[in-house]
C-alpha cells in the first residue's frame, strides 16, 4: 500500500475511533477530611497539563489545598505524592470553607472560598510548581464568592451573589472591570467559560427546581461589558433543588471537543432525585441556540471494589494528557452519612496514542 494512504487512513482511523468513546475508570487518589460531615466535603479539583492536579477541601478550619504530583500515571501503581500547599486557617467550626480552584496556562493556582453567612470570601493567588509560593490574597466582605475560572491571561472570573460575574485581575486579584449581573434566578455556583464561543457556563442549584446550568453570553474576554445575555434553567433533571446545595454545581468545558462536563450532584431536596454522577455534553450552537446532547454518564458503580453509585460529586476537571483526554473527579462513596472521599481519574482511551501507551 502506497505510505501516503497508509498514514491518511491511519490517521481517519483514529479520528473516529475517538468519536463516541466513553469515559472509563483509570484510577485514585485517596483523600482524608479529618472529621467528614453533610458540611465538611471535598471542593473543587484541576488536572494539570503535565498529569499533576490539585485540589481544595470544603472543610471549615481544616480546609486545605493540596497539590498532587504525577497522579498520571502515577495512581497505576501508587507512584504519586499528596502535600499540602496552604491550610486556611481563617474560617471557623460555622464557617464553610474553600469552593473552587482554577489553573492559568503558566500552571499558577487560584482558588476561592466562603464563610456559611457569605459575610466574607476567600480569593487566593499561588506561584506554579514546585515553589508553590502565595502571590497575593484579597479577602472580600460581604459578598459571596463561589466558582472561579481563568478566562485569560489576565482575567480571573468569579461567580459572586450566586446570579453575577465578578472580573478580577490575575496579576494582584484587584477589580479589573465592573461586575456583569444579575444573570437570572439562583444559586449559579460554578463557572466555566467556552473558548469556542465565549459563552461562559454557570452551574446552578436550588430554588425547588431541578436543573443544573445557565448560559451567560454576548460578551468576549475583551469585552466583558457584552455579557449582558443569559438563558437560565438549562439541563433540566440534573442537579441539586435543595436551595442550600453544596459547595458547588461542578462543571468544566473540554477545549478539545467542545464538551460540557457537568456533575449531577445528590439532591436532598423535596424532589429527592437519586441519580448522581457526571454527564458529558456535545455542544452545538452557542447562545440562545445552544443545544447540549448527553454522550456518558458515568455514576462510579463499575468502579471495582466499590458497590453502587457515588453518593456526591464535588469537582469536576479535564484536561488532555499524553494525547489523551482525561477527566479527574473530587467524589464521595458508601453512604450519605459515612462517607469516603477520593478523587477518581478517568480516561477516553480511545482518543490517540499517548506517551504512556508506548512502554
Amino acid at each position: 500500500m502506497n505510505k501516503k494512504l497508509f498514514m491518511c487512513l491511519l490517521l481517519l482511523t483514529l479520528a473516529c475511533t475517538a468519536l463516541g468513546v466513553d469515559y472509563v475508570y483509570y484510577g485514585t487518589v485517596d483523600v482524608t477530611i479529618p472529621s467528614p460531615s453533610l458540611t465538611r466535603t471535598l471542593g473543587g479539583v484541576a488536572l494539570k497539563s503535565n498529569g499533576d492536579l490539585y485540589y481544595v477541601t470544603f472543610d471549615n478550619p481544616d480546609s486545605i489545598l493540596a497539590y498532587v504530583s504525577n497522579a498520571i500515571p502515577g495512581v497505576l501503581t501508587s507512584a504519586y505524592t499528596v502535600s499540602t500547599i496552604s491550610a486556611e486557617t481563617g474560617f471557623t467550626d460555622t464557617d464553610r470553607g474553600l469552593n473552587d480552584i482554577d489553573l492559568d496556562s503558566a500552571g499558577n493556582i487560584y482558588i476561592s472560598g466562603t464563610a456559611a453567612g457569605g459575610n466574607f470570601s476567600v480569593l487566593k493567588k499561588f506561584s506554579a510548581a514546585p515553589a508553590h509560593t502565595l502571590v497575593w490574597s484579597q479577602p472580600i466582605s460581604d459578598v459571596r464568592s463561589n466558582g472561579i475560572d481563568v478566562i485569560s491571561d489576565d482575567i480571573l472570573a468569579v461567580g459572586t451573589d450566586f446570579d453575577s460575574l465578578a472580573w478580577k485581575k490575575t496579576s494582584d486579584g484587584t477589580q479589573y472591570a465592573p461586575k456583569s449581573g444579575p444573570f437570572g434566578d439562583y444559586y449559579g455556583r460554578s463557572i466555566s467559560i467556552n473558548t469556542t464561543n465565549n459563552d461562559i457556563y454557570m452551574g446552578r442549584n436550588g430554588n425547588n427546581v431541578l436543573d443544573g446550568l445557565k448560559i451567560i453570553y454576548g460578551g468576549t474576554p475583551s469585552n466583558l461589558s457584552g455579557y449582558t445575555s443569559f438563558l437560565d434553567h438549562q439541563l433540566a433533571t440534573i442537579g441539586e433543588s435543595e436551595i442550600w446545595g453544596w459547595a458547588m454545581q461542578p462543571i468544566d468545558y473540554d477545549f478539545n471537543n467542545n464538551e460540557l462536563i457537568a456533575a449531577d450532584v445528590y439532591d436532598a431536596g423535596a424532589l429527592a432525585d437519586p441519580v448522581q454522577g457526571v454527564r458529558i455534553y456535545s455542544i452545538s450552537g452557542s447562545g440562545a441556540s445552544t443545544i447540549f446532547t448527553q454522550l456518558q454518564f458515568f455514576d462510579g458503580s463499575t468502579i471495582p471494589s466499590r458497590t453502587g453509585q457515588y453518593v456526591n460529586v464535588f469537582g469536576v476537571s479535564y484536561n488532555r494528557i499524553g494525547g489523551k483526554d482525561y477527566l479527574a473527579l473530587a467524589i464521595g462513596y458508601g453512604t450519605i452519612t459515612t462517607t469516603t472521599y477520593a478523587i477518581d481519574i478517568l480516561v477516553r482511551s480511545g482518543t490517540g496514542i499517548g506517551e504512556w501507551d508506548m512502554y
